[in-house]
C-alpha cells in the first residue's frame, strides 16, 4: 500500500470512493483555522459578537462564510451602529433573559407568558 492508501485507511476512508476528496478537506481545514485566526486578528467578528457591542449587520452582506468552522464573519465596515439602545430592556418591567433555557423554565413555570427575542438582539424579554 502506499503511504496515502494507509492514511486513508487510519481515517476511516477504506473503500471510500471519495478518500481523495474527504483528504483533500482535512488538509483544507488546516488551512481556514489559520484564515479564521488571520480574519479575528483583522477584526472580523460573528454577527453575535456585533451585537454584543452594540452594532448590527447590514441588510445584503455576506460576510466570510468559513464551511470547516460553520460560521459567517463580518469585518466593521459591513456593520452599522444600532440605533436600538442597548439598555432598552433594563426601562421595562418585562422580564429579560441571558439565555433561551432560561426563559424557557421561566416560561413553564409562568403559563399563558410568552417570550419573544429582545429587540436589541441580546437574549429574551417576556411579551
Amino acid at each position: 500500500m502506499s503511504d496515502w492508501e494507509d492514511f486513508c485507511n487510519s481515517m476511516g476512508w477504506a473503500n471510500d470512493e471519495h478518500a481523495i476528496d474527504r483528504l483533500r478537506n482535512f488538509i483544507d481545514s488546516g488551512n481556514e483555522i489559520d484564515k479564521e485566526e488571520n480574519l479575528r486578528e483583522d477584526g472580523y467578528k460573528t454577527v453575535k459578537e456585533w451585537n454584543a457591542i452594540g452594532r448590527i449587520v447590514k441588510k445584503g452582506e455576506k460576510g466570510m462564510y468559513l464551511p470547516y468552522a460553520k460560521i459567517r464573519l463580518f469585518s466593521e465596515s459591513q456593520t452599522v451602529e444600532s440605533r436600538v439602545n442597548n439598555q432598552a430592556h433594563n426601562l421595562t418591567n418585562k422580564r429579560h433573559f441571558q439565555t433561551f433555557e432560561d426563559a424557557i423554565l421561566w416560561a413553564k413555570s409562568n403559563p399563558g407568558k410568552v417570550i419573544i427575542r429582545s429587540p436589541t438582539g441580546e437574549g429574551f424579554i417576556e411579551k
